[in-house]
Protein backbone atom coordinates (compact mmCIF):
# COMPACT_ATOMS: atom_id res chain seq x y z
CA UNK A 1 0.00 0.00 0.00
CA UNK A 2 1.24 3.43 -0.94
CA UNK A 3 -0.10 6.57 0.71
CA UNK A 4 0.54 9.87 -1.02
CA UNK A 5 -0.87 13.36 -0.85
CA UNK A 6 -2.18 15.18 -3.89
CA UNK A 7 -4.66 17.85 -4.76
CA UNK A 8 -8.21 16.59 -5.25
CA UNK A 9 -7.80 17.16 -8.98
CA UNK A 10 -4.58 15.11 -9.13
CA UNK A 11 -6.07 12.33 -7.00
CA UNK A 12 -9.18 12.08 -9.20
CA UNK A 13 -6.99 11.98 -12.31
CA UNK A 14 -4.88 9.14 -10.87
CA UNK A 15 -8.03 7.25 -9.92
CA UNK A 16 -9.53 7.79 -13.38
CA UNK A 17 -6.32 6.63 -15.09
CA UNK A 18 -6.10 3.54 -12.86
CA UNK A 19 -2.88 4.61 -11.14
CA UNK A 20 -4.55 4.31 -7.74
CA UNK A 21 -7.36 2.18 -6.34
CA UNK A 22 -8.93 4.45 -3.76
CA UNK A 23 -8.69 8.13 -2.82
CA UNK A 24 -9.68 10.25 0.16
CA UNK A 25 -10.64 13.86 -0.41
CA UNK A 26 -12.20 16.74 1.49
CA UNK A 27 -14.52 18.93 -0.53
CA UNK A 28 -17.97 19.43 -1.87
CA UNK A 29 -19.84 16.31 -2.97
CA UNK A 30 -18.50 14.68 -6.13
CA UNK A 31 -20.58 12.38 -8.28
CA UNK A 32 -19.06 10.53 -11.23
CA UNK A 33 -20.46 7.71 -13.35
CA UNK A 34 -17.26 5.63 -13.10
CA UNK A 35 -16.77 5.92 -9.34
CA UNK A 36 -18.43 5.00 -6.08
CA UNK A 37 -18.32 7.88 -3.61
CA UNK A 38 -18.84 7.20 0.09
CA UNK A 39 -19.36 10.27 2.23
CA UNK A 40 -17.51 9.70 5.49
CA UNK A 41 -18.49 12.78 7.47
CA UNK A 42 -19.26 16.48 7.31
CA UNK A 43 -16.28 18.67 8.06
CA UNK A 44 -16.36 21.72 10.32
CA UNK A 45 -14.40 24.66 8.99
CA UNK A 46 -13.11 27.59 10.93
CA UNK A 47 -10.72 30.45 11.28
CA UNK A 48 -7.36 29.65 12.74
CA UNK A 49 -5.20 32.27 14.37
CA UNK A 50 -2.33 32.39 16.87
CA UNK A 51 -3.00 30.95 20.33
CA UNK A 52 -2.69 34.25 22.20
CA UNK A 53 -5.55 35.91 20.27
CA UNK A 54 -8.67 36.50 22.39
CA UNK A 55 -11.48 34.02 21.71
CA UNK A 56 -13.83 36.86 20.72
CA UNK A 57 -11.49 38.09 17.97
CA UNK A 58 -13.34 39.06 14.77
CA UNK A 59 -11.19 37.52 12.02
CA UNK A 60 -12.96 39.53 9.31
CA UNK A 61 -11.60 42.73 10.89
CA UNK A 62 -8.11 41.23 10.95
CA UNK A 63 -8.15 40.83 7.15
CA UNK A 64 -7.32 44.53 6.70
CA UNK A 65 -3.89 44.26 8.31
CA UNK A 66 -3.17 40.55 8.74
CA UNK A 67 -1.96 38.24 6.01
CA UNK A 68 -4.44 35.56 4.96
CA UNK A 69 -2.92 32.20 4.07
CA UNK A 70 -4.78 30.33 1.33
CA UNK A 71 -4.58 26.70 0.32
CA UNK A 72 -3.69 26.37 -3.35
CA UNK A 73 -6.38 26.97 -5.99
CA UNK A 74 -6.77 23.25 -6.76
CA UNK A 75 -7.53 22.35 -3.13
CA UNK A 76 -10.97 20.74 -2.86
CA UNK A 77 -12.28 23.22 -0.31
CA UNK A 78 -10.61 26.36 -1.69
CA UNK A 79 -13.76 27.38 -3.65
CA UNK A 80 -15.74 27.29 -0.39
CA UNK A 81 -13.17 29.54 1.32
CA UNK A 82 -13.21 31.94 -1.65
CA UNK A 83 -17.04 32.08 -1.59
CA UNK A 84 -17.09 32.59 2.17
CA UNK A 85 -14.68 35.53 1.97
CA UNK A 86 -16.49 37.04 -1.03
CA UNK A 87 -19.89 36.75 0.70
CA UNK A 88 -18.47 38.32 3.86
CA UNK A 89 -17.57 41.40 1.83
CA UNK A 90 -14.06 41.35 3.26
CA UNK A 91 -11.29 40.35 0.91
CA UNK A 92 -7.86 40.01 2.47
CA UNK A 93 -5.42 42.79 1.58
CA UNK A 94 -2.32 40.63 2.07
CA UNK A 95 -2.24 36.97 1.06
CA UNK A 96 -0.04 34.04 0.26
CA UNK A 97 -0.84 30.57 -0.92
CA UNK A 98 0.63 27.13 -0.26
CA UNK A 99 -0.26 23.53 -1.05
CA UNK A 100 0.73 22.28 2.39
CA UNK A 101 -1.68 22.61 5.33
CA UNK A 102 1.16 21.96 7.77
CA UNK A 103 2.91 25.07 6.40
CA UNK A 104 -0.33 27.00 6.97
CA UNK A 105 -0.64 25.76 10.57
CA UNK A 106 3.00 26.52 11.38
CA UNK A 107 2.76 29.95 9.75
CA UNK A 108 -0.29 30.79 11.86
CA UNK A 109 1.43 29.53 15.03
CA UNK A 110 4.41 31.77 14.17
CA UNK A 111 2.04 34.74 13.75
CA UNK A 112 2.63 35.09 10.01
CA UNK A 113 -1.09 35.20 9.24
CA UNK A 114 -4.52 33.67 9.70
CA UNK A 115 -6.43 31.11 7.65
CA UNK A 116 -9.54 28.95 7.29
CA UNK A 117 -9.07 25.18 7.55
CA UNK A 118 -11.08 22.08 8.42
CA UNK A 119 -11.12 21.27 12.12
CA UNK A 120 -9.77 17.78 11.46
CA UNK A 121 -6.58 19.37 10.11
CA UNK A 122 -5.98 21.54 13.18
CA UNK A 123 -7.63 19.46 15.91
CA UNK A 124 -4.41 18.30 17.56
CA UNK A 125 -2.80 21.77 17.51
CA UNK A 126 -6.01 23.32 18.86
CA UNK A 127 -6.26 20.77 21.68
CA UNK A 128 -2.64 21.49 22.60
CA UNK A 129 -3.56 25.21 22.63
CA UNK A 130 -1.01 25.97 19.91
CA UNK A 131 -3.58 27.91 17.89
CA UNK A 132 -7.17 29.17 18.13
CA UNK A 133 -10.05 27.73 16.11
CA UNK A 134 -13.27 29.65 15.53
CA UNK A 135 -15.94 27.64 13.60
CA UNK A 136 -17.71 29.26 10.66
CA UNK A 137 -20.96 28.57 8.84
CA UNK A 138 -19.96 27.44 5.36
CA UNK A 139 -22.08 28.20 2.30
CA UNK A 140 -21.87 24.55 1.24
CA UNK A 141 -21.59 21.21 2.99
CA UNK A 142 -17.98 20.09 2.91
CA UNK A 143 -17.39 16.40 3.48
CA UNK A 144 -14.65 13.81 3.67
CA UNK A 145 -15.10 11.25 0.90
CA UNK A 146 -13.59 7.94 -0.07
CA UNK A 147 -13.85 7.26 -3.80
CA UNK A 148 -13.09 4.13 -5.81
CA UNK A 149 -13.87 2.58 -9.21
CA UNK A 150 -17.23 0.92 -9.83
CA UNK A 151 -15.89 -1.47 -12.44
CA UNK A 152 -12.45 -2.46 -11.12
CA UNK A 153 -11.71 -5.60 -9.20
CA UNK A 154 -11.46 -4.96 -5.46
CA UNK A 155 -8.93 -7.06 -3.59
CA UNK A 156 -10.02 -8.76 -0.35
CA UNK A 157 -7.73 -6.42 1.60
CA UNK A 158 -9.23 -3.32 -0.03
CA UNK A 159 -12.74 -4.72 0.50
CA UNK A 160 -11.99 -5.21 4.21
CA UNK A 161 -10.69 -1.67 4.39
CA UNK A 162 -13.80 -0.26 2.69
CA UNK A 163 -16.03 -2.31 5.00
CA UNK A 164 -14.18 -0.87 7.99
CA UNK A 165 -14.73 2.65 6.64
CA UNK A 166 -18.47 1.97 6.26
CA UNK A 167 -18.62 1.26 10.00
CA UNK A 168 -17.12 4.68 10.69
CA UNK A 169 -19.88 6.41 8.72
Amino acid sequence: MVLETNTNEQALKKLHEGETDVIFIIGESIEHNDFITCNLCNETFGWIFPAHFPSNTDPLLLLQDTQFIFTEQSCGYRPMVDRFLRQSGRNPNKTFETSNVEVIKQSVMCELGISILPYIVVQESYQKEQLCFQPIETPAVIQSHVIYHKSRWISPVLQSFLTLLERIE
